[in-house]
């Protein structure tokens, strides 16, 4: 450990009551890694903040030492350089879950993992707009803009935000509403990160008529026509039920079922809000368009929500990029089997098609803030392992050539937390870019907050 390194880690260690690690402690490599495993953290120091007057008194310290703090309850979103230079806070003390189904409101600390909520919502008749993952946080994934099961009938989560409450860089804790800092509170609900330090926040939960979730599987050779018959369903669904498709393109690794090594497969989740049959009827042309070697259609209880997906819930490598599409046509399927389907021999290990469209394309930019609402009807995201799939480069070119296969269809954007190792322009234009530098200059003139993808100047 060096001097430097010791003296911070002193400084901060007298301040707060969470454990503090530095490089050269045995403790170091796992309190510095990410959730991404493919991304390798360097922060200067970590704290595991224990509430939020550590994070009062680290934000204090970092500002006498002149050091810019970086929060991050999980990785998920990390980036190789995102840390760098930085204190590192982890928040996953602060995990408390009220709920108030009266006023059909929830409070979570800046902590609080999604699975947290999603069982406390069990037998309420209530949801809450998280994602397809449950081990992801909710600050974090929410103040991203929050892409939901549930999204196409209430919108994004940013827009059900009702408070924040926030330790700004002067250290200073404050309650951010749309009434007490409008401009403060719309661009929190979309770069959180780069205006302070959130330790609890109070967000809107919605009526559910109940969930059903679906999760089919088909073989090769039914991709094209499962495909089809996700464009013909998704073309008018109701918001109601949001659908994703998946081409597989499984490994032969030991961590794979025997029966699916080295194959590729068509996979179909969706979830619906309503009853177990009408679910079964609005997916029936997508059964009937293969040899489903899974079909899995049941109700689900908000706690095992998280499942329909299917995604991982331990840390892992991962290499992906995202585009939002204007249409999933015929054509968009063809170019997209080209370079991805089974026979295309491509690095990549999926490639997965979101339907999008209803409410999500509805909140305008000053409901939910700077993440506004998403125009595009799809979003299509690709996903790689380095090592297994080949070199980050060689992954990054694949992702590429995909984008590109796509045309003009693709647009080029994602909503801020699908931008993988993309850069802010991407998820939000000139004019809020622009507002989001003038409120940082005024608020944070220093530069003591910095999100893993930091405002760009």
């Amino acid at each position: 450990m060096t001097n430097d390194a010791q003296a911070l880690k002193s400084d901060l260690q007298a301040v707060v009551r969470g454990a503090v690690h530095a490089p050269g402690d045995p403790t170091w490599d796992d309190a510095r890694k990410a959730w991404n495993l493919s991304v390798d953290q360097h922060p200067l120091a970590v704290v595991e903040v224990a509430d939020a007057d550590d994070v009062v008194a680290a934000v204090r310290c970092a500002g006498r030492v002149d050091l810019p703090v970086v929060p991050q309850s999980t990785g998920h979103a990390a980036t190789d350089d995102g840390v760098t230079g930085a204190i590192l806070l982890r928040m996953h003390a602060l995990d408390s879950v009220e709920v108030d189904t009266e006023r059909r409101i929830a409070r979570v600390g800046g902590g609080t993992m999604w699975k947290a909520v999603l069982d406390r919502l069990d037998d309420t008749g209530l949801l809450g707009l998280g994602g397809t993952a449950p081990m992801i946080s909710v600050v974090g994934y929410t103040l991203g803009g929050g892409l939901s099961w549930f999204g196409r009938r209430y919108g994004l989560a940013s827009a059900a935000v009702r408070s924040v409450d926030l330790v700004t860089a002067d250290g200073d804790q404050v309650t951010v509403t749309e009434e007490s800092d409008p401009e403060l509170f719309w661009a929190l609900r979309g770069y959180g990160g780069e205006f302070g330090v959130v330790t609890s926040m109070e967000f809107d939960l919605f009526p559910s008529p109940g969930v059903v979730g679906a999760r089919l599987m088909f073989p090769a050779g039914d991709t094209r026509a499962v495909l089809d018959a996700f464009s013909k369903l998704t073309a008018a669904a109701p918001p109601e039920l949001s659908v994703a498709a998946t081409i597989l393109h499984l490994p032969d690794a030991p961590f794979i079922p025997e029966d699916r090594r080295g194959r590729s497969f068509v996979a179909i989740n969706a979830a619906h809000l309503g009853t177990l049959d009408e679910c079964r009827t609005l997916l029936s042309g997508i059964v009937a368009a293969g040899d489903a070697i899974e079909n899995d259609i049941r109700t689900y209880p908000m706690s095992e929500v998280g499942g329909i997906a299917e995604d991982p819930v331990d840390p892992s490598p991962a290499a992906d990029l995202t585009t939002l599409l204007r249409d999933f046509d015929s054509g968009t399927v063809e170019r997209l089997l080209d370079v991805a389907g089974p026979d295309s021999g491509t690095r990549l290990l999926g490639v997965n098609i979101r339907h999008l469209g209803g409410a999500l394309a509805e909140a305008g930019s000053g409901n939910g803030g700077v993440a506004g609402a998403i125009d595009e009807p799809y979003l299509v995201f690709s996903f790689a392992v380095p090592g297994l799939s080949g070199s980050m480069d060689e992954i990054v070119d694949t992702h590429n050539g995909l984008h590109a296969a796509l045309g003009d269809t693709a647009t080029g954007g994602a909503p801020y937390n699908f931008l993988g190792r993309g850069g802010p322009e991407r998820a939000y234009d000139s004019a809020a870019l622009d507002r989001l530098r003038t409120l940082k200059r005024r608020r944070d003139p220093q530069g003591r907050f910095r999100m893993t993808r930091p405002l760009p100047n």
